[in-house]
Parts: C-alpha cells; sequence; structure tokens
C-alpha cells in the first residue's frame, strides 16, 4: 500500500519601484510670464516603462510651470517627478 503525500510551496510576488534618475528644470532663473519646463527619466528594473507625473511648488501639475506675480523674487520653484510603473509602485526625484 502507498501512502498519499501532500504538500504545499509559495512564491512571493514583488514589485520593484522605478528610479528617477534625472530631474531638471530649464531654464534655472526667470521672471513673471517665463515658462519652466520640467523632464525627467526614469527606469523600472521589472522591466516596464514608468509614466512620469510632474508637481510644482505650488501644488499645481504638468511639466511646464509659468512664473507669475505671486512668485516671490529670489524663491525656489521646485518640480517633484514622480514615476509609477505598470504595477502601481512610485518613485520621486526633485530639481
Amino acid at each position: 500500500m502507498v501512502a498519499a503525500v501532500a504538500g504545499t510551496a509559495s512564491a512571493t510576488v514583488t514589485n520593484t519601484a522605478p528610479t528617477v534618475a534625472a530631474v531638471t528644470v530649464t531654464p534655472t532663473s526667470g521672471q513673471v510670464g517665463d515658462v519652466l519646463a520640467c523632464a525627467a527619466t526614469a527606469t523600472d528594473a521589472d522591466g516596464t516603462t514608468p509614466d512620469i507625473a510632474y508637481a510644482w511648488t505650488d501644488g499645481s501639475t504638468g511639466d511646464t510651470y509659468t512664473i507669475t506675480a505671486a512668485d516671490a523674487v529670489d524663491s525656489t520653484i521646485t518640480c517633484t517627478a514622480t514615476a509609477t510603473d505598470a504595477y502601481g509602485a512610485m518613485g520621486t526625484g526633485t530639481a
């Protein structure tokens, strides 16, 4: 007589967040009415191409920002790039 043997095994599915390699804002200075552009590069070790979203100091979004009279002279305007992969993992970088 042969006894039945049962067993289980498992594996954990992981997802590596994208890496934002570089974030740039051009030009690096300006006056009221000038448009700043934010650009970023990102990679994902999982092999997907990440989507990149941009947010500025004042909370506005998009890859461009127009300097307004509300921006204080000598203030620093920053852009944060958030890369999101196909599985929802995120990585950020700021310029």
